[in-house]
């Protein structure tokens, strides 16, 4: 990753091919632009602090479009999934509590991830997204923030996480099904 788009600059970072669960990283594209005949990327990074970008040449990626973006209203304790502007579902959700917020900004989901067990705390799935509590960056995952589902579907509503978006196990299954990892998540208050 480089701070500018030029063959030759200084290298800001190095990303793994994959994740530190094993799966492919994702990028997401903010922009395109060719410099000196060379197609380069504007990318959201998947890494704390929380909305880095940088450039990457394109030719060290593979792109693919996709069609939905998840929307996510603290204030209204509701996650939308959007597609052309247009509501394609709404679900309730619990939030981080005032000493670990949810952050909010653009992020994207980052990878689609089934704990080991379906009572864990996470539920049946978690869409883990490029987010971070910054008070946690001691977690494992650096405070990495996710969707995902829970066993205590009594807290749906209320600001109980650590940051963290979770919705009952029924709805993170439903919400898996309408979007892509590296669809884009717009966390507001």
């Amino acid at each position: 990753m480089y701070a500018r788009p030029q063959s030759g600059g200084h290298v800001e970072r190095y990303l793994p091919a994959r994740t530190r669960y094993g799966v492919q990283t994702v990028l997401l594209v903010d922009r395109a632009r060719e410099v000196r005949g060379r197609l380069w990327y504007r990318v959201w990074l998947p890494a704390p602090p929380n909305m880095s970008r940088g450039w990457v040449p394109a030719s060290r990626v593979s792109v693919y479009a996709v069609d939905t973006k998840i929307v996510i209203e603290l204030s209204l304790r509701r996650l939308q999934v959007v597609r052309d502007d247009v509501a394609l579902a709404t679900f309730p959700i619990a939030i981080g509590h005032a000493d670990l917020p949810t952050p909010t900004g653009t992020f994207f989901v980052t990878e689609r991830l089934r704990p080991r067990q379906r009572t864990s705390s996470y539920g049946v799935l978690a869409l883990a997204i490029s987010a971070y509590q910054p008070k946690l960056y001691f977690w494992d995952g650096q405070g990495q923030v996710a969707i995902h589902g829970t066993n205590q579907p009594q807290l749906i509503g209320q600001a109980v996480s650590h940051g963290c978006v979770r919705m009952t196990n029924a709805d993170i299954l439903r919400l898996s099904r309408l979007v892509s990892v590296g669809s884009p998540v717009i966390i507001v208050e």
